[in-house]
C-alpha cells in the first residue's frame, strides 16, 4: 500500500480538498469556518510534535544510528555552539 507517512500526507491532502469544497459553497461563513481550521503553531509544537520525536527515536535502529555517531555528534554538539554563539552575539550587540 504504501509507507506509512506518504499515506498521511495522501489523507491529509484529500481531507483538505474535501473541506476546501464544501466550505466554499457557504459565502458568508466562509471566513469564520476557515478562521477555525487554521493552522496553530501551539497547537502543532506542544501536543503533535513530542510525539513525533518520540515515535522517531523509539523506531530508530541503533547500528545506522552508532554508524553515524560522528554526524550526529556535529549536529548535536556543534551546531548548538554556533546557535549559542550567534545568540550571545546579537543579544550583546543590541543591549
Amino acid at each position: 500500500m504504501g509507507h506509512q507517512t506518504g499515506v498521511t500526507v495522501i489523507c491529509g491532502v484529500i481531507l483538505s480538498i474535501c473541506m476546501h469544497f464544501a466550505l466554499k459553497g457557504d459565502p458568508e461563513n466562509y471566513a469564520e469556518s476557515v478562521k477555525v481550521f487554521t493552522f496553530s503553531e501551539t497547537v502543532f509544537f506542544d501536543l503533535m510534535l513530542p510525539p513525533i520525536i518520540f515515535n522517531s527515536g523509539y523506531n530508530m535502529r541503533q547500528k545506522k544510528f552508532f554508524q553515524n555517531i560522528g554526524n550526529v555528534s556535529i549536529f548535536g554538539i556543534g551546531v548548538t555552539f554556533v546557535c549559542f554563539t550567534m545568540y550571545s552575539a546579537a543579544t550583546y550587540g543590541l543591549l
